[in-house]
């Protein structure tokens, strides 16, 4: 999570050039001064198709590919961390320019706003990994679904900023939309988890680099080292404990041991 974060903030560096490039003149017009048509460019395209589509691209790069990336709620993990490692540099440079009184209404809006409107993504992705490990088809279309609806989102919300004050209620409104977007995948995500109601899982410890993996894993995710091959005793992943290869709860804390998603 920490490294999904601090991609986040380094991405920020790059989307931004590549928003200086697209958006030209525009640069020189500040919010709440534009025309529809200007505001709409600058909310939909510069802002919202470049910045969701860098946070989407830099999570389906990285924890994607992970082995323990299996779905929608830690798509939704993953698609907060990045979005609040962009937001979190975004506002310093807002501060800079704009002095440190915008850090207060963009420290609660646009830091929550980013990770509402990632959510759309970030559960869709989830969705898709899931569906992928099962064999299931059509997931290519719940992704894409959730990338236009971060996209839709994020832009919607900048675009009443920028036609400024008498259209600031409009921004909140989507604001509040997309918090309850978050809310409801959120929750939709966390019932239907694999891991809902675990409470230890079995591990094994590598007896070459001492890091653990997941039981029932044949190479250590670390080192490469073929588990099955030598002695890597199984513990539980709640107390460290050793723990017997058929044991269904920890001897020494209680917990259940969950091995059914191995």
């Amino acid at each position: 999570m920490l490294r999904t974060f601090l991609l986040g903030v380094v991405l920020a560096v790059p989307t931004v050039i590549v928003e200086g490039v697209i958006k030209g003149k525009e640069a020189e017009a500040g919010s709440g001064t534009m025309l529809p048509g200007a505001a709409a460019f600058m909310a939909f395209v510069v802002a919202g198709f470049v910045e969701e589509l860098a946070k989407f691209s830099v999570v389906r790069a990285t924890m994607y590919r992970s082995p323990y990336f299996v779905e929608p709620l830690q798509g939704l993990i993953y698609s907060s961390a990045v979005a609040l490692g962009f937001a979190s540099i975004e506002n310093v440079g807002y501060m800079v320019a704009g002095g440190p009184v915008v850090i207060v209404p963009r420290a609660i809006l646009a830091t929550l706003g980013h990770v509402f409107f990632s959510s759309a993504w970030g559960y869709a992705l989830g969705a898709h990994k899931h569906a992928g490990s099962a064999g299931v088809r059509g997931s290519s279309t719940v992704l894409a679904l959730g990338v236009f609806t971060a996209i839709a989102a994020h832009g919607a919300y900048d675009f009443f900023l920028f036609l400024g004050a008498d259209s600031a209620v409009y921004a909140i409104v989507v604001f509040l939309c997309s918090g309850a977007m978050f809310a409801t995948l959120f929750s939709r995500a966390s019932e239907k988890s694999l891991f809902r109601g675990r409470v230890a899982a079995a591990v094994r410890s590598c007896p070459k680099c001492h890091s653990v993996s997941v039981a029932g894993r044949r190479f250590c995710t670390t080192c490469g080292t073929d588990l099955d091959a030598v002695v890597a005793q199984h513990r539980c992943g709640s107390c460290a404990a050793e723990l017997r290869d058929d044991a269904a709860f920890c001897t020494r804390c209680g917990h259940r041991v969950e091995r059914s998603a191995v």
